[in-house]
């Protein structure tokens, strides 16, 4: 996978969010690089964001969304990871796997 196939990825993602009901915020996290374009989003109290991961072992990254409720954390960029899945899954899957993360849709009904 390229770096430009992560952009893009991570850009469906952060669309998703918008989607589920996510409203872009205004917040740029201290320390945050010129070049990096993390954006944050506001739905129900909580801040987002979207990110990548590597893990040891496993060759292809993953979508991380993390999370905060705290604006201030939000502003230094202190959140935590809840909700991990591989880049590579299909629009649908990745849909699920945000609805997931936001806490709109079980991932597993029964």
């Amino acid at each position: 996978m390229t770096e430009q196939d992560k952009r893009e990825r991570i850009a469906y993602a952060e669309y998703l969010l918008v989607k589920s009901g996510a409203a872009p915020t205004d917040i740029k996290p201290r320390g945050q690089g010129e070049k990096e374009n993390r954006h944050i989003y506001i739905l129900n109290d909580n801040f987002y964001r979207i990110g990548e991961a590597t893990f040891e072992g496993i060759d292809d990254p993953y979508v991380v969304v993390s999370c905060t409720d705290t604006k201030k954390y939000a502003e230094y960029g202190l959140f935590d990871d809840i909700h991990a899945f591989e880049f590579n899954l299909s629009n649908e899957e990745m849909e699920k796997e945000i609805r997931f993360a936001l806490g709109l849709d079980e991932l597993f009904p029964s």
